[in-house]
């Protein structure tokens, strides 16, 4: 046995060692988790000031009384235009503040008042910061795109983000670890679901899966403890959720079902809003919509793919062919076999070589093709969005809750909830809106009528102004030219 046939025997059980190495982290890290998730319902209101307007058009339609619905179309305008003239001085520093960052204004104050502001900013808005539990439920699936990634932290800056990462509301459990380099925000909850072949798919969970009972059997050969799968918590919240079916390959899989269509559902993110600093870079704002909890780590900055499961086997198995090829005709005594085995063994590694590099590029362009798709906007623009979502939720939380409070009459707080709750089901039902429940905020908007003046309070029960008196007590002018609901 000469020294290159040694080496290639090394070289074969290093490639076989490295192989499994990678395909048993797939298995320890993508365990079945449960196949029901409770979603939280959310404050959010994700019709338009357009859509709320035409449901009170209809509403208002049945009483037959041209009056009331001139009378509450100037209220609705006049609500509309204090809550813009409310936070106009707010919203134009809070422009200045991030002019300033995008012309590299080095001031420690200046950022630290900006994400100060960003981040209560946000919360107006009814975005939550995302908690660790969300995280490891969404990480412990694939669902469209099996691309895996990860994601190099070192290349971002957590100087500005950190002091602030603790003064985040989070209503329970806790921020994700990567909370001082990248702030996670999520707004809205819906359910995605597809129909496909999948048979790629289905190869690496059925691979996965062989592996991870070769893994348990070592596991229980060596007396060590067999990782079992990760406890579903997302199931166990309190009573005001949503339940949603979560399908996925790996809960439902089995060999006879790889040729044929198979439906999967997701339950989703409407929006997702990421705040992170790349090192020597300035802060950036990055927003995108209709995000399977599944998918969301592909979004992360400074990602880098890996090969799948299928793949790697492919590729392992060509290369190991190849050096056993190598290893039984390197002692022959044809020199011209030797020759011709030494050639054909360098040809299957440039080829091998390529198709990895081929695959490589073509994972990445599904990412950045999901990006694309998946984008709202960045930077400035996603700031401008925020500032006006501010104004709209607190708008519509404020008009709705006039509205029922004005119907019902002398009414309380949880019976002003249950009719707004109503009609936003309704208009979900209507609009085929994908909303997993709205979880209306009477409280506050209650509280900001109170403020406003046009709500009294009698005991536990709240009386709403007449519109004509409502119009004059609010501090501006009605708009001229109010449209007619």
């Amino acid at each position: 046995m000469n020294l290159v046939t040694v080496v290639l025997i090394l070289a074969f059980g290093a490639l076989v060692a490295y192989a499994f190495y990678l395909l048993r982290s797939f298995v320890e890290t993508k365990r079945y988790t449960g196949d029901k998730v409770r979603l939280e319902r959310e404050h959010f209101i994700p019709f338009s000031d357009e859509q709320i307007r035409d449901a009170f058009t209809t509403l208002l339609a049945k009483k037959g009384d041209p009056n009331l619905q001139r009378d509450f179309a100037t209220m609705y305008d006049s609500v509309k235009m204090f809550f813009h003239m409310k936070h106009y001085p707010e919203h134009r520093d809070l422009i200045e503040s991030y002019s300033r960052l995008e012309n590299n204004d080095k001031s420690t104050v200046v950022n630290e008042q900006f994400v100060e502001k960003l981040s209560a900013l946000l919360e107006n808005a009814h975005f939550k910061p995302i908690t660790d539990k969300e995280v490891d439920f969404a990480l412990q699936e694939d669902y469209m795109l099996t691309v895996p990634v990860e994601v190099n932290w070192t290349k971002l800056d957590d100087s500005l983000l950190k002091s602030h990462t603790n003064k985040l509301k989070i209503p329970e459990g806790n921020l994700p670890e990567f909370s001082n380099y990248m702030w996670v925000f999520k707004r809205g909850v819906g359910v995605d679901r597809t129909t496909d072949l999948l048979i790629l798919e289905k190869m690496d969970v059925l691979i996965i899966s062989f592996l991870g009972w070769i893994n348990r059997g070592i596991s229980r050969l060596v007396g060590k403890p067999v990782p079992g799968s990760a406890s579903n918590d997302m199931a166990q919240e309190q009573s005001n959720s949503d339940e949603v079916q979560r399908i996925t390959l790996k809960g439902s899989l089995k060999p006879s079902h790889l040729f044929s269509a198979t439906t999967l559902q997701e339950p989703t993110f409407k929006e997702l809003v990421l705040v992170y600093q790349k090192k020597n870079e300035g802060l950036t704002l990055r927003s995108y919509r209709n995000i399977p909890m599944a998918d969301m780590e592909v979004l992360f900055p400074e990602i880098g793919t890996k090969l799948r499961p299928n793949d790697l086997i492919k590729f392992t198995v060509t290369m190991c062919l190849g050096i056993l090829s190598g290893i039984i005709n390197m002692d022959s005594d044809e020199s011209i076999l030797t020759s011709l085995t030494f050639q054909s063994f360098l040809v299957l590694a440039a080829k091998t070589a390529v198709d990895y590099y081929f695959a490589m590029y073509y994972y990445e362009s599904l990412v950045i093709r999901f990006m694309h798709d998946k984008a709202m906007d960045n930077n400035k623009g996603v700031l401008l969005y925020l500032l006006d979502e501010t104004t709209s939720q607190e708008f519509k939380e404020t008009i709705v809750a006039y509205y029922f409070a004005l119907e019902l009459g002398k009414s309380t707080e949880h019976q002003v909830d249950e009719a707004a709750e109503r009609f936003l089901k309704e208009m979900t039902e209507n609009l085929k809106f994908n909303v997993k429940g709205i979880d209306f905020d009477a409280p506050g908007g209650l509280k900001k009528l109170a403020k406003m003046g046009l709500v009294t309070q009698e005991g536990d029960k709240y009386v709403a102004l007449p519109i004509q008196s409502a119009i004059k007590t609010l501090p501006i002018s009605p708009p001229r030219g109010a449209r007619q609901l």
